[in-house]
């Protein structure tokens, strides 16, 4: 029983985990892009 939990557990920290990771992400992305589109329009 405790180990089915533990199992469950782990599954839900990375999917936490793997969230962040793409809102982190998506962030970088578009300062990225901000940044290029202010390179290219100087």
């Amino acid at each position: 029983m405790r180990l089915i939990n533990l199992g469950v557990y782990k599954v839900t920290l990375f999917c936490e985990l793997h969230k962040y990771q793409l809102i982190y992400f998506m962030k970088l992305q578009i300062l990225v892009d901000m940044s290029v589109m202010i390179y290219t329009w100087k």
